[in-house]
């Protein structure tokens, strides 16, 4: 007995000893990052990008990123991103732990700043999705701590993002879970904490706002911010020129944007484009991380860069629900790519044809059984041996027509069809949406996409996966004689307003 005492009290000294160990290198990691707000040179890569250009200033959680980069490792490792993103989320957590999880939340003393993504109102996922990315994206930028505010019982989107994702967790480890749902930290600000709930109120009534969506005039000014300015963090401007001194309207706009500890970004677009390639300063950033192939130069900078694969597969995972009906699914639909990956091909289509939606309605069906069919053709000196093609749609008579479609063509004729039970009626609740992310996961285990045109929908797929989608689209919108079946330029998501936002031209 008096062994098994000793086992138990040494095991408690070397948990105790453990425990000491993390919580000091959690507070080393925070420390560096404080010196980092304090003084910018200090623990930050700086980049110049030409002599005509300003320094840039990076947030110190994309050293080791870039550190690979100046080593001439390409294409960068996977695992690199998801490190940069640990890194985030412990100078994240150590911010809501240190001045939000307080009595004393929001002193006046604190150097943090926080931006908040808020899911427009008449979004569905796919664009609230599109919108969350990009404003993570300038969080990451902006060294600014980011929240979702996505309650749900929009018109667009009736689930809330606690009844599709789980909070993102990185290397697998609970420590790294990003706390980013603005309801739970404020409810845990007043409830844990203690933090005066009229903070909050006051935080919510006085938040600066931007906003990106088919509201142009509402939107010019996060064009302009987003593609003009030079630098998002507030120690990119440190010189001592009231806003109101400063002749430049951009370098104003900038300026006090950086300034606000609060920022709000409605968004339904994925603007993200504005930044990683109408930006020139963050062109030069995001180029680094991309590997220049034999396309490079004749390629617009648009096309340049991948950054939604890199980054979007560790932020957007199901929840548990989701993720089981997936597996359950992969075993019966694809048990054959489950068991053979190597001799079967798995070709996912999406068909949008919504009546709600002219462009998407009026898009002849029949162009996706002729891309598919040409796909499969260009497949036959592959030796595969087996074909899948798994179908989504949110038009019923899709199926139905794909049935008939598959029966009638000899290219069919070996050709496994394959889609879910449609038992589920195509509305925007939360079980309609909850069973649309059981389709859009699924989508993802394939090996070549047939995807409907600007549908952001299928811009999360392609964009996770990173496969060069095949696009059924009409040239002029409602024409009926020129749709095409055409192989995209890249993986990353389109903006679908960049029309509008080039018409913002930088002073």
């Amino acid at each position: 007995m008096k062994t098994i005492y000793r086992i138990i009290f040494i095991l408690l000294i070397l948990f105790q000893i453990s425990a000491i160990f993390y919580f000091l290198f959690r507070n080393r990691n925070f420390t560096n990052f404080i010196k980092y707000k304090e003084n910018t040179k200090s623990s930050t890569i700086t980049t110049t990008i030409n002599s005509n250009h300003p320094t840039i200033y990076i947030p110190s959680y994309f050293n080791e990123t870039l550190t690979l980069v100046e080593q001439g490792i390409s294409p960068l490792p996977e695992i690199s991103f998801e490190k940069m993103l640990a890194r985030y989320q412990e100078y994240h957590q150590q911010v809501l732990e240190n001045t939000i999880y307080t009595s004393d939340c929001f002193s006046s003393n604190s150097q943090h700043q926080f931006v908040v993504f808020k899911a427009h109102a008449y979004s569905g996922y796919g664009n609230i999705i599109m919108g969350l990315f990009s404003t993570f994206l300038y969080a990451l930028l902006s060294n600014r701590v980011f929240l979702v505010y996505w309650p749900g019982n929009e018109v667009g989107c009736m689930a809330s993002l606690e009844q599709l994702l789980v909070d993102p967790i990185f290397l697998n480890q609970p420590w790294n879970t990003l706390d980013w749902n603005f309801f739970k930290v404020r409810d845990k600000s007043i409830n844990f904490g203690k933090c005066n709930p009229e903070k909050w109120r006051e935080i919510e009534k006085n938040w600066f706002h931007l906003e990106s969506t088919v509201d142009h005039k509402a939107s010019i000014p996060s064009y302009r911010y987003f593609k003009c300015c030079k630098g998002f963090l507030i120690q990119q401007f440190n010189s001592n020129h009231n806003i109101e001194e400063i002749k430049n309207n951009d370098e104003k706009l900038c300026k006090q944007v950086n300034s606000k500890d609060w920022i709000e970004i409605e968004a339904a677009q994925y603007f993200a484009p504005t930044i990683y390639a109408d930006n020139e300063v963050y062109y030069h950033l995001f180029t680094k991380f991309e590997k220049k192939n034999k396309d490079w130069e004749i390629l617009s900078p648009l096309y340049h860069i991948n950054i939604f694969e890199k980054l979007a597969k560790y932020l957007f995972q199901p929840i548990p629900f989701i993720k089981e009906k997936v597996e359950q699914f992969k075993l019966t639909m694809f048990k054959e790519k489950m068991k053979n990956p190597k001799e079967t091909y798995l070709i996912g289509v999406q068909i949008r044809k919504n009546e709600r939606e002219w462009l998407f309605h009026n898009t002849p069906i029949n162009i996706y059984w002729n891309c598919l069919k040409n796909l499969i053709l260009n497949l036959q000196d592959k030796k595969y041996k087996k074909i899948i093609v798994f179908l989504t749609s949110d038009y019923l008579p899709a199926f139905q027509m794909a049935k008939i479609e598959f029966d009638k063509n000899v290219e069919f004729k070996n050709v496994e069809l394959v889609y879910l039970p449609q038992n589920i009626p195509k509305t925007r609740s939360v079980e309609a949406v909850q069973y649309a992310l059981i389709d859009l996961f699924l989508m993802m285990e394939c090996d070549d996409l047939i995807m409907s045109e600007k549908s952001t929908f299928g811009h999360i797929i392609h964009g996770t996966t990173g496969i060069i989608p095949l696009v059924v689209r009409k040239e002029g919108r409602f024409a009926n004689n020129n749709a095409q079946c055409i192989r995209a330029f890249n993986s990353e998501p389109w903006f679908h307003l960049r029309g509008r936002s080039n018409a913002e031209k930088c002073e």
